[in-house]
């Protein structure tokens, strides 16, 4: 017996030497994790292969990244979908819907298969959890009202110029004559020098505020109200907003090195997204964001010297989140490398920047490589505390798998916002481009404010000396005609006309009244014919500019988001969920002003059948 212990002892001492943990021969080494390089897609080539085969290899594939930490599996799905049109088996479309729950364009597809409404609202809801769904619809919904806003507010303050020019004209040819004067050469002094000002390098916005400037004196102050308002809001766009919509314009319809970030960050990279951020993080390396998502996607590869080269030299002003997550990547590729001490340290410099239920979990995981099971234990039960579910996701499966048993914290959607809203020398090159052609391409950048104030302008400078008839729209001058507006709204030529007291010839007054109403009715006809094609331009024409001009935005908004998803090609990730998403407020906004319009054309002809 005392011989077999003796051996018994030895053995146990030779074991001990190789299997014992690092820390009890005083090492601070282990076994490395095993790191799993590159994603289990060869399921995606599954086409030779019996349907049950490629399905197989399809699950299996998603198992194991779900046993990951991933959750939306959109090239999964899509392989899955394209077994299920190949075969004709609908049931696998609801599989293949539930391997992408947030891909807007896999739920859309699933929902056109099955007819699903319930598809259809998560492929609405997975586009505000996208972040090129939302740099896109952003983006192109900006860019969409903007140019329906400026085409509203041109066309209103055109239609208004056009009512006004003879009045103008009219005043200006009081330099030749002081009574009577003609109006054609005031007129055409006015037109000419507009047409000047494009020579001297004057853009299509400041020509549009030099005529609001001339036109609004002439109207109503109640008719002058609606293009102040639209041409203050066209100001802003072309200022304050184009700064901010340039920021979007620049991300959408490409692919930039933050939406690649993301991609990767999401493992659903694109062939060059890899590359693309690493040249902008070699260029700027204090930017975390893209460091830390393409050293999680290094990590993911296995490529644990290039995620850990990523880690290093880190900027001494950041945000806590982010240089919190980075300790925590470079903890991780020290664990996968088999480092405990080197791991641990740098998960407690996570921890003291800023503390989480992932960095706690990592750093007990760490410790328990180490058989420190004391610290494990609390460090555990820490993090369980703080996030139940999360550690419960990372807990059920077993293994030696280093993304089965370290958590890495999604970045916030709300970081790769805020990061797509500040100013880049792309955007920075749109607004450029954009004010020299509004403006002129020696435009000052306050520039824009033009706009609000002769908007502004045209209220305020309200000079009532001529206006005009009520009945033929003729103007009426207080100079020429020596009457007030007050005391009546009609030349005198109509005042003789409607004259009943018997002071004019009958029989003249019949034959102008004659002329009149042919005038009348032709000139409601083509009013009618107008509304039908342009709903709200003849309320412009006669004066009623509120309701025209409203009409006139919504027709403007309707057509321009129609025709919106042709601006910008729709990303991967909404597929042609992206053709079909502004359908929705067209399909409200057309067929609401056409029916309006319709109500117009019944009143001018019944004003055309009219007798008197």
């Amino acid at each position: 017996m005392r011989g077999l212990s003796k051996t018994t002892v030895g053995l146990l001492m030779l074991w001990l030497a190789y299997a014992a943990p690092a820390h009890a021969l005083g090492e601070s080494r282990t076994e490395p994790l095993d790191v799993p390089r590159g994603l289990p897609m060869a399921a995606l080539s599954s086409a030779d292969e019996t349907p049950r085969a490629g399905i197989e290899r399809i699950e299996s594939a998603a198992d194991a990244l779900k046993e990951r930490g991933f959750s939306d599996l959109p090239g999964l799905a899509w392989a899955m979908l394209d077994v299920a049109r190949r075969e004709r088996m609908s049931t696998l479309v609801e599989r293949a819907g539930a391997l992408a729950p947030e891909t807007p364009a896999v739920q859309f597809e699933v929902a056109r298969e099955l007819k699903s409404v319930p598809h259809l609202l998560r492929a609405l809801a997975g586009v505000t959890k996208s972040l090129p769904g939302l740099v896109w619809l952003a983006g192109t919904g900006g860019a969409a009202l903007g140019v329906a806003l400026l085409a509203a507010t041109a066309i209103l303050v055109g239609l208004a110029f056009a009512r006004t020019v003879a009045m103008n004209g009219h005043l200006l040819g009081h330099l030749i004559a002081r009574q009577d004067p003609p109006s054609w050469p005031g007129v055409l002094v006015i037109l000419a020098a507009l047409a000047l000002l494009p020579l001297a390098g004057a853009g299509p916005a400041i020509l549009l505020a030099i005529a609001a400037v001339l036109t609004g004196p002439r109207l109503g102050r109640a008719q002058a109200i609606a293009p102040a308002v639209l041409l203050v809001v066209a100001g802003v766009l072309l200022g304050p907003g184009l700064d901010t919509w340039s920021r979007l314009g620049a991300l959408s319809g490409r692919d930039p090195a933050l939406i690649a970030a993301w991609r990767l960050e999401n493992a659903q990279p694109m062939e060059g997204d890899h590359l693309r951020v690493a040249r902008v993080v070699e260029a700027r390396p204090d930017d975390l964001l893209l460091r830390l998502a393409l050293g999680r996607a290094w990590l993911r590869a296995g490529d644990l010297t290039r995620a850990d080269q990523l880690t290093r030299d880190l900027p001494d002003v950041a945000d806590p989140w982010l240089l919190a997550s980075v300790e925590n990547l470079r903890g991780s590729v020290a664990l996968a490398r088999g480092d405990i001490d080197a791991s641990v340290e740098a998960f407690e410099a996570a921890r003291a920047t800023r503390e989480s239920p992932a960095v706690l979990y990592n750093l007990s995981q760490a410790h328990a490589r180490a058989v420190r099971l004391a610290e494990r234990a609390s460090l555990f039960e820490t993090a369980r505390a703080l996030d139940p579910d999360l550690i419960s996701r990372y807990t059920q499966f077993d293994g030696t798998n280093v993304h089965r048993y370290l958590i890495q914290s999604p970045i916030p959607l709300s970081m790769y916002v805020r990061r797509a809203f500040e100013p880049s020398i792309e955007s920075q090159a749109i607004v450029r481009t954009v004010r020299a052609w509004a403006f002129g391409p020696r435009s000052p950048s306050w520039a824009w404010m033009v706009l609000p104030l002769s908007g502004l302008l045209g209220v305020a400078l309200q000079r009532r000396s001529i206006w005009l008839c009520g009945r033929c729209s003729r103007a009426i001058c207080r100079r020429c005609d020596g009457v007030d507006e007050e005391a009546g709204g009609t030349c005198g030529r109509c005042a003789r006309l409607f004259d009943r007291d018997g002071r004019s010839d009958p029989r003249l007054r019949k034959q102008l009244l004659e002329r009149e109403k042919v005038r009348r009715r032709r000139t409601a006809g083509v009013l009618a014919g107008v509304a039908l094609a342009a709903p709200g331009v003849p309320r412009l024409i006669e004066g009623r500019t509120m309701g025209g001009a409203v009409a006139l935005v919504m027709l403007a908004v309707g057509w321009t988001f129609a025709l919106s998803p042709n601006l910008l090609a729709a990303p991967i990730e909404l597929g042609a969920l992206g053709d079909w998403l502004w359908l929705a407020p067209s399909v409200v906004l057309i067929p609401l002003v056409y029916t309006f319009g319709l109500l117009d054309v019944r009143e001018y002809l019944s004003r055309a059948r009219a007798r008197s």
